[in-house]
């Protein structure tokens, strides 16, 4: 089952006990990677409705982002708790 094409930001950030606006600093981090991680591959979004949602004006960039979560992934078991935790909270 796939999340709502209207994931936001807003919504993951509250998920994770952070603000918005600091997921969407550069400052996001690992966070804001995966907020495009789980917009791409769970909500279905396309690279231009992420990078809006995320304030930013490259496509591209957002898939780099994408495409370093997803090694990040394989390699840390705290970002996958993260996203179980997104995840879950995102499909209740």
């Amino acid at each position: 089952m796939r999340v709502s094409s209207g994931v936001k930001p807003s919504f993951y950030a509250k998920s994770e006990g952070v603000t918005p606006n600091s997921l969407r600093s550069k400052q996001g981090g690992a966070l804001r990677r995966l907020a495009a991680w789980i917009g791409w591959n769970e909500g279905l979004l396309t690279l231009r409705s992420i990078a809006a949602a995320l304030r930013l004006r490259s496509e591209g960039y957002i898939s780099n982002l994408i495409r370093r979560c997803t090694r990040e992934l394989g390699d840390s078991c705290e970002l996958l708790a993260h996203l179980d935790l997104a995840v879950a909270t995102l499909r209740a």
